[in-house]
Order: C-alpha cells, then sequence, then structure tokens
C-alpha cells in the first residue's frame, strides 16, 4: 500500500516538488475512477463502466483502461498519456486528501512519501510546499482547493450510482479476451454495465427522477460510451509494436490518442 505523509507547516516548511510528466504511476490500472463532472470530457475517448467493491457492496463508475489485469492502454513506455483526456484523480499526483487519525480524521493534504517528486529543499524548477509568509504556496492551494471539488463530486457521484443500482439497472458486461497463448476467449469478470432494456422499462416516475438528478445521463453515458472499446485494438497493437523501444508518437492517430492534460481544473 503507498505510504502518505501528512503536510505539516513545522517539519516541511523548505519542503518542495516537482510537477510530474510521466504518468508511470498509473501504468497498472485497469480501470480509474471517475466523476459524474468528467462524463462529457471522458464520454468520446474512453470506455466507461462499474466495478463493484466487495467490501462495501457498492458500485464505482470508472473508465476502463483494458482488458487485462494490471495495465492500462493508455499509458505509453515513455509514460505520455495517451487520451486526449486525462481523469482528474491522477492530475494531484503526488497528492491527496486523506483523514488524519491525529486530528480527529479530519482532512488533511498529504504526499507520497516514496516519491520522488518530493524535495526535502527548493530545488531547481520545483515548486515550495509553503510561501515566505509560511502560508500554502499558490500552487500547493489551487492543488488543495481542487481535490476539495473532486471529494464533492465524489459524493454526488456515488448518489447517482447508488440509485442506478437500487433500481437494478447495473449488470455484469459480458467482453471477453483472447491472448497468443489461449485458443479460446477467456471471460473479463467484475465489470459492470447498464442494463438498457431494463432502463427502457422503468415506471415514467422513475424515468423521471433519474433525469432530474442526473443519474440518466450517468446511464447513457456508460451504454453511448461501449464502442470506444474497439479503440483498444489500435492500442495494443501499438503497445505491442513499442514493448521494446521509445514510441514513435506518428505510430497513433493524435487527434485520437495523443494529448496531455495535466491542468489542476475539471
Amino acid at each position: 500500500m503507498p505510504s502518505y505523509v501528512a503536510v505539516d507547516k513545522k517539519q516541511h516548511k523548505d519542503f518542495s516538488y516537482t510537477p510530474f510528466k510521466e504518468y508511470f504511476f498509473a501504468q497498472d490500472d485497469t480501470t480509474t475512477p471517475l466523476l459524474a463532472a468528467e462524463l462529457s470530457h471522458a464520454l468520446p475517448h474512453y470506455p466507461l463502466a462499474f466495478i463493484k467493491n466487495n467490501a462495501t457492496n457498492k458500485f464505482s463508475f470508472v473508465t476502463l483502461n483494458s482488458l487485462q489485469a494490471n495495465f492500462n492502454l493508455f499509458i505509453a513506455q515513455n509514460g505520455a498519456y495517451l487520451s486526449p483526456y486525462v481523469p482528474s484523480c491522477y492530475r494531484a499526483h503526488p497528492f491527496s486528501l486523506l483523514p488524519n487519525p491525529e486530528k480527529n480524521n479530519e482532512l488533511t493534504l498529504c504526499f507520497l512519501e516514496e516519491s520522488p517528486l518530493i524535495q526535502s529543499q527548493n530545488a531547481p524548477d520545483s515548486v515550495p510546499f509553503f510561501s515566505q509568509d509560511e502560508a500554502p504556496s499558490k500552487e500547493l492551494s489551487d492543488i488543495i482547493n481542487f481535490m476539495q471539488q473532486r471529494l464533492n463530486n465524489e459524493t454526488l457521484t456515488q448518489a447517482l450510482v447508488d440509485k442506478l443500482d437500487a433500481l437494478g439497472l447495473i449488470v455484469p458486461w459480458k467482453l471477453n479476451l483472447k491472448t497468443d497463448n489461449e485458443s479460446e476467449p477467456k471471460e473479463v469478470e467484475g465489470v459492470f454495465q447498464v442494463d438498457e432494456e431494463a432502463l427502457k422499462s422503468l415506471e415514467p416516475q422513475d424515468l423521471s427522477e433519474l433525469a432530474k438528478n442526473g443519474a440518466l445521463a450517468l446511464a447513457y453515458g456508460q451504454l453511448l460510451s461501449q464502442n470506444r472499446i474497439n479503440n483498444f485494438t489500435q492500442l495494443y497493437a501499438y503497445h505491442e509494436k513499442h514493448a521494446k523501444k521509445e514510441p514513435a508518437v506518428e505510430d497513433l492517430d493524435l487527434d485520437s490518442f495523443f494529448a496531455q492534460n495535466d491542468t489542476i481544473k475539471f
């Protein structure tokens, strides 16, 4: 498990961080959490799905990054992100807002202890944690505000997903993956979709409620995104070609795949 350290004004007054340029930290993510606020941005580029947290028995809304465990097709061999839209959960790396047991579980800004992006002193091209008056630097304040926005929308997103689940609209998505060393396709487990027929059969009152609270947009967004899984063929071919060498940008359709968005905003 990643080890996070709470930012402390006294202990980390001289600390700084280097804004990241590569997304190697996300290369094992088969899925990525997505917020309702990101739906319109992600819809043109990712197949969207649901996964179930067995500990909470709740579904989460996610981008589907590949059909293989621990592999993210959207991360190139040089760490570039191969999509015009980078999910917001990646853009504050290596920071996170986490409950602090020493402060009655108050949400506190933390950083990954082992991250090479964190320096114990100000370094060239780095951003200080704190300004000279010991207040959080503008850059750090922007990150905090961004993550607070994310937390607020996480609550809303979960509520919308829960409404879809309560109406029995989330069902297993039957996907198959065939690898070179297997003669028959293998069923991909743990990925869920919206049951379109059940959605169409809802009582008018339930359908109206979903439309008003935004859950209907989430449902149809997931259904409309499913054909994006066809892009995986090109991405798999790209990764296979560049498995042992630096990727060439021209090998991908740049308009469809290659762009970076590392801004701290939705």
